[in-house]
């Protein structure tokens, strides 16, 4: 690791290190890089543990002995990734002030960070509340919403969800947001929460949205997802009109109603409903396999919001810019007529209206063109390098 010390002038740097704190004093090999690179570096993604914060260690003094009059360090950033960290040493968040001049930063991706995380939030919330007529650059956020269910007091991990909330909420520039885990609730408790006003209204702040995902990497054992209610699902379309991408778990019970309102939505072009309450269930018959009453939900409801009238042929293109249906580990693409079938691709099949008047559209299970392998070594596919790698000069 030594040598990469000298590395200078990188426009992208990608770290993963879960040590408890590796390479501190004159061995901090990320440290060097990064002061060898404030003027280059356009993107920094950190994946650490929760103490491995000294890649920023000592970072005022150092900024100081280079004389350096700018306000903040890294002065080509524009996009930042953390994880792991905590924030209970309070130094830390400084040097991360001194870094970053995060107003400017056009994506943001905060995972799942460690104690005293609501310190970051609530600085960034402030910042955004009080820019007073700069200008915020952040178009793509992505915010871990978990919790440890095992440490932490419950006024400790309020504090954190509060914290959060008033940080998607203080500016309204985003065009892609992605709410990461948010809120499983234990499997005792019967109430389903769904989707707090708070966090409704902090992203309905944000009225240019195109992409929106409300996503889980898992369910926790012992507790349940706050499934979306139809209503919830109506607020969000009906205010949000520039929406195309639209990720969320839904209530199964209301997939129906679930489905017009997402209709009422004129620029969705696809539509992902994971989890769902029946996915893990194993059915022989055709409407029995999971996610088929996703799909039928979410097909009834768009036709159910027209009418075709004098005996005129629906046309699916016509009204609806929805192209693909998807619950994950499956997916399907909608059209009212499709062309040469390619590798992985199942042959067509039609779902009819329930009204009985001819109106149908044809769908597609596109299951089969996901990838499967699995790579050692460079990954072609590894989002981060294939961002970067369009980013080059």
């Amino acid at each position: 690791m030594r040598p990469l010390a000298k590395v200078k002038n990188l426009q992208h740097l990608h770290v993963e290190d879960y040590n408890w704190a590796s390479g501190e004093g004159n061995n901090n090999v990320v440290r060097s890089i990064l002061l060898n690179s404030r003027s280059t570096l356009r993107s920094l993604s950190m994946q650490t543990s929760s103490y491995a914060t000294c890649f920023l260690e000592d970072w005022e003094e150092m900024i100081s002995a280079s004389k350096s009059s700018q306000p903040h360090a890294l002065t080509a950033l524009k996009s930042f990734t953390l994880s792991g960290v905590g924030f209970d040493q309070g130094d830390f968040l400084k040097s991360l002030q001194r870094a970053i001049d995060f107003t400017s930063l056009q994506e943001l991706r905060l995972g799942s960070l460690s104690q005293y995380n609501h310190h970051l939030f609530q600085y960034l919330a402030s910042l955004a509340s009080s820019a007073q007529g700069k200008p915020i650059s952040l178009r793509t956020l992505s915010v871990d919403m978990s919790h440890d269910r095992y440490g932490g007091a419950p006024e400790q991990k309020q504090l954190g969800y509060d914290a959060k909330s008033a940080f998607i909420s203080s500016f309204n520039t985003l065009s892609t947001l992605q709410i990461v885990d948010y809120n499983q609730y234990p499997h005792e408790q019967r109430f389903n929460p769904g989707l707090a006003d708070t966090m409704l209204k902090a992203i309905l702040k944000h009225e240019n949205l195109k992409v929106l995902r409300i996503s889980y990497t898992g369910i926790i054992g012992d507790c349940k997802i706050p499934y979306l209610s139809a209503k919830t699902v109506a607020a969000i379309v009906n205010n949000l009109p520039h929406l195309e991408e639209f990720e969320f778990a839904p209530d199964e019970i209301e997939i129906d109603q679930i489905g017009a309102a997402l209709a009422g939505s004129p620029n969705l072009t696809s539509v992902t409903c994971w989890p769902h309450g029946s996915f893990a269930r194993v059915g022989q018959l055709q409407e029995d396999i999971p996610g088929t009453n996703i799909l039928r939900g979410v097909l009834q409801g768009f036709m159910s919001r027209v009418s075709c009238s004098n005996g005129s042929e629906f046309v699916w293109e016509q009204h609806y810019k929805l192209r693909q249906v998807s619950v994950s580990y499956r997916a399907w693409i909608v059209a009212s007529k499709f062309g040469k079938l390619e590798k992985g691709m199942r042959r067509e099949e039609t779902m009819e209206s329930g009204g009985g008047d001819g109106r149908k559209v044809l769908y597609r299970d596109i299951t089969g063109t996901f990838p499967r392998v699995t790579h050692v070594g460079y990954d072609p596919r590894f989002e981060w390098v294939e961002k970067v790698s369009k980013d080059m000069d």
